[in-house]
């Protein structure tokens, strides 16, 4: 049975208004993959030990994303879909955090079958409408077929929508010489406005400045989450203009210990950076949207 979370009774605009601090965790290579490297057990340790040292430093939710998954052009394999859904329910159960996901390269469709089963809260998705270039290829917009698939789930309870935001994303006009990049980012997120199931956007750190982002925000209504390699050393500026951040990237230990076996999917997430994070952002851990409420509003 999917986590059942406390009845939630904010609004989508009181969650974005509490500035949500969101801990981001990249899962190792899961079954299915092309770089699958054949423990599972070993696989849920890693995703234990990162959400249990977010949860500890007060994040207001969970976003589990299988970006080192390697090999997948469109859907995600089956045993992938699989395990991704043990460790959402694992990681639900351990933190009683809200939970949302990322199937990457750009499944929708697997993202909603896992909200589904487990009750995770919100998608993250790089692509909804047009396409964008990544080092994968070219992805495409499959907002029909979500939708479509969306209607034949019957979902009860329907997830937020985080849809990236990204220079990447290809367009039908080259953009004018010397236009502001908060321009160009508004011209891709101004379809995503006028779809009714987008509650906001997400951009990255290393494609805009604190001042793009301000200028930015005031081309969109959408809700702006920003993403990247935080650290307590550049996160404030952003923060102030944000409606939330997404960490992780930038919060690893730095190993002192080269050997693969020490750590076979890379440094893992370091409590201590977090916890300077916060306090860089003059931000009690915990101080923010998980702390009322308990689940993502729909």
């Amino acid at each position: 049975m999917p986590v059942d979370h406390k009845i939630n009774t904010v609004t989508v605009d009181a969650f974005f208004q509490t500035k949500p601090v969101v801990g981001v965790i990249q899962l190792p290579p899961l079954p299915g993959a092309a770089n699958w490297g054949g423990s599972m057990e070993r696989v849920l340790q890693r995703a234990e030990q990162e959400a249990t040292a977010f949860a500890a430093c007060g994040v207001d939710a969970l976003l589990l994303e299988n970006r080192q998954d390697l090999g997948y052009r469109d859907r995600v394999d089956t045993a992938t879909v699989s395990a991704f859904t043990m460790i959402v329910r694992q990681v639900q159960a351990l933190t009683q955090l809200p939970v949302g996901i990322s199937v990457l390269p750009n499944d929708p469709e697997t993202a909603l079958a896992i909200v589904l089963t487990t009750g995770a809260e919100m998608i993250r998705l790089p692509v909804l409408l047009g396409a964008r270039l990544t080092p994968q290829g070219i992805l495409e917009s499959r907002l029909g077929p979500m939708l479509a698939y969306a209607e034949r789930l019957k979902l009860t309870k329907r997830p937020q929508l985080w849809v990236d935001v990204s220079m990447e994303h290809l367009r039908t006009e080259s953009p004018q010489p010397g236009l502001a990049i908060e321009a160009v980012l508004a011209s891709i997120a101004q379809p995503l406005a006028q779809v009714e199931r987008v509650d906001a956007v997400v951009v990255n750190l290393q494609e805009v400045s604190p001042e793009s982002l301000d200028a930015f925000s005031q081309k969109t209504h959408l809700p702006i989450m920003v993403a990247g390699p935080f650290s307590p050393d550049n996160a404030a500026p952003y923060f102030q203009q944000a409606h939330g951040l997404l960490i992780g990237e930038g919060l690893k230990k730095q190993s002192v210990n080269s050997a693969p076996e020490a750590e076979p999917f890379g440094p893992a997430i370091d409590p201590v950076r977090v916890e300077a994070l916060f306090h860089s952002i003059h931000r009690s851990p915990g101080a923010g949207f998980s702390s009322a409420s308990g689940a993502f509003p729909t």
